[in-house]
């Protein structure tokens, strides 16, 4: 996610049951192409339930489609070099370690293996209307208008309103179009008529967000790597069959393979292209839940321009600034992260689509234009290099990450039933405690349906999963 709707979005929502992770190791049963239990997708999810398994002497494999580990959690070190010729990583995909803190795998990861990591408050600093900067009391009220929404949103859930956020605003004077772009497009991945308000009342406090200097996917892969999991790259799976014995898992280029239990962590949007089929069909629970959770889409457009100097018209490094162009035409700006000379530009919801769609040439140029409108035109030209993040063609995503369609958010924990077991779906969609949508929120979801599938195994006591729990939170309410 890029952006967090508030400094106080409501109190901390999700806690970690002591013994998730520390099942005792068993023995180690055989590698070959028959196993208990397959993973499809060796992103975050897929690299938790890895571990467990293994930690618990179950055998296992994992079948990643792509050629390389981490899933969306991607960091680039070749786009970008610095003047003495170091490389700048740059997160494709997240970004921010989310709730940093113990506990939070990630925020222990990160620790555990010495990563430098920095605060970020995603509060936003500076607000534009096209070329025109907006007070600091402006910016006070946008703050205010995301505080007043998020309560109107807890106040819908509680009463049992699950509807487009959209629907919930009387009143769109502006700030409040900048507060829907920041809580939605940018944050959500969804524009507001498309976003669920329970999706994001039941959302956990995020805070404190961490950046990772070496790059989050850096940290991902380095988890991967040092647990030593049994990973097949480049391994497409093109249907599940379940029978009296288990499962057959087929693969375009593999065979098939057969298991007792397999844990599905690809992205929701692969679940709904029926790239994957599913023999007997899916339970209607399962599918209707798939049906309402859609992929939102957060698009980066880095921008790097050597030798400028930060500070410049009063934007600081690691400043947040969201300039509203046109209808629905919005870009925010995270400026200078890890004294780089980067602009990171941002895009989301129906926008963010549009652009990835007509692809970088096009979305670079908006993204220097509207940098141009706040540092002046002679700024377009000093741009050196840029990129556009993938999410949107990548056939392997098909977006950013999830996004409940208005009345869907049920449908998160509908995923986490056992209706097809020997089948069971892991991933940033069934993000325990409202982690959903994050890195840290798949990891805990994969090590919950790894224990799942311990348990039906009946190798040992499985442990305590990750709380499950959703709550709703007292938001500040402040006059808006």
């Amino acid at each position: 996610m890029a952006s967090g709707s508030s400094s106080s979005r409501r109190a901390v929502l999700w806690g970690l049951a002591a013994g998730a992770g520390a099942l005792a190791i068993g023995p180690s049963r055989s590698q070959d192409s028959n196993v208990d239990v397959v993973i499809v997708g060796a992103g975050a999810a897929g690299i938790a339930a890895g571990i467990m398994l293994k930690k618990a002497g179950v055998s296992y494999r994992i079948l990643e489609a792509e050629n390389r580990v981490g899933g969306r959690a991607l960091t680039d070190t070749t786009t970008f070099r610095r003047k003495d010729g170091t490389a700048i990583p740059f997160d494709i995909g997240c970004a921010w370690i989310h709730a940093y803190h113990k506990g939070d795998p990630f925020a222990d990861y990160s620790r555990q293996y010495n990563f430098d990591t920095q605060p970020h408050d995603l509060e936003l600093n500076e607000l534009y209307y096209g070329p025109t900067p907006y007070s600091g009391a402006m910016v006070g009220l946008e703050h205010k208008k995301e505080e007043k929404t998020l309560c109107t949103f807890e106040d819908a859930t509680r009463n049992g309103k699950d509807v487009a956020a959209s629907s919930l605003i009387d009143d769109w004077q502006r700030p409040m179009d900048a507060a829907a772009t920041y809580m939605g497009p940018m944050d959500m991945a969804v524009d507001f008529d498309d976003m669920s308000s329970a999706d994001f009342a039941y959302m956990a406090d995020y805070e404190p967000n961490y950046l990772v200097r070496e790059g989050y996917g850096t940290l991902v892969t380095r988890v991967a790597a040092d647990a030593g999991l049994n990973i097949t790259r480049s391994c497409i799976v093109t249907a599940i069959n379940r029978s009296t014995s288990g499962v057959q898992i087929e693969t375009a280029a593999h065979g098939t393979l057969d298991a007792k239990a397999v844990i599905v962590t690809v992205s929701m949007g692969v679940l709904q292209s029926g790239a994957i089929s599913f023999n007997p069909p899916l339970s209607p629970e399962i599918r209707d839940a798939i049906g309402q959770i859609d992929m939102g889409l957060l698009a980066k457009i880095p921008l790097q321009i050597p030798g400028i100097g930060h500070y410049i018209r009063g934007i600081r490094p690691y400043d947040n600034a969201l300039q509203m162009f046109a209808p629905t035409k919005d870009i925010y700006f995270l400026a200078w992260p890890w004294d780089s000379d980067l602009m990171v530009g941002f895009v989301g919801g129906k926008f963010g689509w549009h652009l990835s769609r007509a692809g970088q040439t096009v979305a670079v140029e908006f993204a220097k234009e509207r940098l141009g409108d706040i540092f002046g035109s002679d700024i377009r030209g000093k741009v050196t290099n840029a990129l556009l993040t993938h999410w949107a063609t990548n056939k392997f995503t098909l977006g950013a990450y999830s996004a409940a369609k208005p009345g869907g958010h049920v449908a998160r924990k509908a995923l986490d039933s056992d209706a097809d077991k020997p089948i069971y779906f892991a991933g940033e969609a069934q993000g325990p405690g409202g982690m959903y949508a994050t890195c840290s929120g798949a990891y805990m979801s994969g090590a919950n349906a790894a224990l799942k599938a311990i348990e039906q195994l009946k190798i040992q006591t499985p442990g305590k999963p990750y709380d499950e729990q959703e709550k709703i939170g007292e938001c500040r309410k402040e006059p808006g």
